[in-house]
């Protein structure tokens, strides 16, 4: 009778000498074999494995950290990498660092301010202003690698309240962090002050007026910046000498006094007819009265149009 006999020739690990740093920085979070020592070996797969032995992570760019030797012994075992036939010199501490970059306070506040500015030119806003910054990110530590930035102001570019730029940090593209940037407009424009003080009532004249670069970021929505457009307005209310003019401050005049003769029209058709009435109401220019027809005495609405014609539905 022949027996097979089935040889199985287990190959032992290639020899190998490591000496560990005692002081090293790495370019990575993760903590390899290979970037803290220096491998000697025949074989260049076992080489390979042994630089790729995973002995934790530094989180934070720039930290230090210190391995004792029995710790970094217990790491190399429980990576799973063969460590039979290993010559090892390992200091008593390992000191390990990463390498960072740095963002600084600057940086941040030049990428901000800019965020805004082009903002603005987007919204072709042409009024002058200045920049507050208020709040600016501290300096950032980085991984090492490409950084790139996204930036948003989410609400927009405003006056009234300050305009938040969010910036977010990538490295080799992956988001790493995110920053805030913070700054108060100062938005300035011509407008419409008044040279003194001016009681309720009084019609406003060419010389009750001028035009000011003033900051506009408290002024209510409404100011005027066309100096003829409040000329022979009415003040609704008294005001003082430099009061930035407002649509919500004027009233326009009474054109047509109750009791006045009026010409009454209507559009009919392609033709406008005619006929006398009277006011029974003051009225302003474009503001609806009553009045009163003088032929057929029935009373009917109509808008002022000037200080004598009063035009109403045909």
């Amino acid at each position: 009778m022949v027996y097979a006999v089935s040889v199985v020739t287990v190959l032992a690990a290639s020899p190998a000498v490591i000496s560990v740093y005692d002081n090293v920085t790495i370019s990575k979070t993760e903590i390899l074999l290979g970037d803290i020592a220096q491998i000697s070996c025949d074989d260049a797969n076992r080489t390979a494995e042994l630089s790729a032995m995973k002995l934790g992570t530094i989180a934070i760019p720039g930290q230090k950290i210190l391995l004792s030797s029995r710790v970094f012994e217990l790491r190399t075992r429980a990576s799973g990498v063969n460590c039979d036939d290993i010559s090892w010199t390992i200091p008593d501490t390992i000191a390990i660092s990463t390498s960072s970059q740095t963002i600084t306070s600057e940086m941040f506040s030049q990428m901000g301010q800019k965020a805004i500015t082009d903002q603005l030119k987007s919204q072709q806003d042409k009024r002058e202003y200045t920049l507050e910054v208020l709040t600016v990110p501290k300096p950032m530590l980085v991984p090492m690698g490409t950084i790139s930035y996204d930036l948003s102001i989410p609400v927009g570019v405003k006056s009234i309240v300050p305009t938040s730029v969010y910036i977010w940090v990538n490295v080799d593209g992956q988001p790493y962090k995110k920053a805030f940037f913070r700054a108060k407009m100062h938005m300035y424009e011509s407008v419409v002050v008044t040279n003194r003080v001016m009681a309720a009532g009084e019609v406003i004249t060419p010389d009750d007026i001028h035009v000011e670069k003033k900051e506009i970021n408290a002024l209510m929505a409404g100011y005027i910046t066309d100096s003829k457009k409040p000329i022979g307005f009415i003040m609704r209310r008294m005001t003082n000498s430099g009061t930035v003019l407002e649509d919500s401050m004027l009233d326009k005049p009474v054109i047509l006094k109750t009791g006045s003769m009026i010409h009454i029209t209507a559009k009919v058709g392609d033709a406008n007819v005619q006929t006398q009435g009277i006011a029974l109401q003051d009225g302003k220019d474009g503001q609806v009265i009553r009045v009163r027809n003088t032929v057929t005495k029935k009373i009917v609405s109509g808008t002022v149009i000037d200080a004598d014609t009063v035009q109403v539905a045909a």
